[in-house]
């Protein structure tokens, strides 16, 4: 089973002919702006406000993120998708969804504070925790284990897909989050075809 970079990301495109994909990536653009104009406004608040005001928008853009991921996940899968799917953070098992958000969250945090290099390293190993909670039905732990296991010597590749993608992020930038409307679906589509390809790999050389 060979990494096949290039063709992940032309199957991405194909999926993307879907209009629901754009209208899901608006709104998600939309929500993101809104979750920064939070988060700007929230640093001029009051010491006492600021931190239980970060977690709340920190946690809705988490929520979001989910479904946002559940969303494309069914894309990819050529399955039937609504505009609600990407509020299925809300609304699917809602309390593990959070505390979901708050576990990566923490240990993200933690890595970083232990000098950055920690950080990095959980970032790539927990880079599939949230598409595992949206596709499979699982435990909380049983995802961050997976996710975990899926990155075992896979976190280069990976860091290689994210090199690819710079000019598209810059874009992304230059636009100021505009060309995320196509930007972000063509990543995450392509990440979800990653991510099958690892889980794949990791059955195939369960077999044998």
């Amino acid at each position: 089973m060979n990494f096949d970079l290039l063709s992940m990301k032309k199957r991405s495109i194909l999926v993307m002919k879907k209009s629901s994909v754009y209208l899901m990536s608006l709104l998600r653009a939309v929500l993101q702006i809104i979750g920064i104009v939070l988060v700007i406004r929230v640093m001029n608040l009051h010491i006492n406000w600021l931190i239980p005001v970060y977690i709340i928008v920190i946690l809705l853009l988490g929520l979001f993120k989910l479904g946002f991921i559940g969303s494309m996940i069914k894309q990819a899968h050529e399955k039937k998708t609504g505009f609600l799917d990407i509020f299925a953070g809300f609304y699917k098992k809602p309390l593990k969804a959070v505390v979901s958000i708050i576990i990566k969250q923490f240990i993200l945090f933690l890595g970083f504070l232990l000098l950055y290099i920690p950080g990095i390293f959980a970032f790539y190993r927990l880079r599939f925790f949230y598409y595992e909670l949206m596709k499979e039905d699982k435990t909380i732990m049983q995802c961050l284990k997976e996710s975990n296991d899926l990155m075992k010597g896979n976190c280069i590749e990976l860091l290689k897909i994210d090199l690819s993608f710079i000019g598209w992020y810059l874009l992304n930038l230059i636009t100021l989050n505009i060309a995320s409307i196509y930007v972000k679906p063509f990543t995450t589509i392509t990440y979800v075809e990653y991510y099958e390809y690892l889980k794949g790999k990791k059955a195939m050389l369960g077999k044998e």
